[in-house]
């Protein structure tokens, strides 16, 4: 922490964390904030919080499901003939299983637009 005066202050927090078994496994945050004393016993702190996963988290027991309907060409009733038709949505539900998934990452242009924003905003309250 940097303090300016008494009541001023700027402070930097940075952390990393990566999985030593999986280089491509590790996340970043980084925290910045500025302290302004407004009146004695009042003050006003203003942070921007970055954070990074480089692997998104992992969905863990989720269902595989399948939309389907059941065909019957010859429309007799247990002839050997009914089949199953997937359809996008609708229709019966059947679960197949489980599965894990990864969550959907985030693009790196994403990040930096949306705190370049917030820094401009800022720029401009200030």
């Amino acid at each position: 922490m940097e303090r300016f005066d008494a009541g001023n202050a700027f402070e930097n927090k940075f952390a990393t964390n990566i999985n030593l078994s999986d280089a491509g496994d590790y996340s970043i945050s980084t925290t910045s904030a500025l302290t302004v004393s407004v009146v004695s016993h009042v003050s006003l702190k203003i942070s921007l919080q970055w954070l990074y996963e480089n692997e998104p988290a992992l969905d863990t027991g989720l269902d595989v499901i399948a939309f389907v309907q059941a065909m019957n060409p010859d429309g007799i009733p247990g002839s050997g003939d009914e089949r199953f038709m997937t359809l996008p949505s609708g229709g019966s539900k059947l679960v197949l299983g489980s599965a894990d998934a990864r969550k959907d990452k985030l693009s790196g242009r994403q990040l930096s637009s949306s705190s370049s924003d917030v820094l401009d905003e800022i720029g401009e309250a200030v």
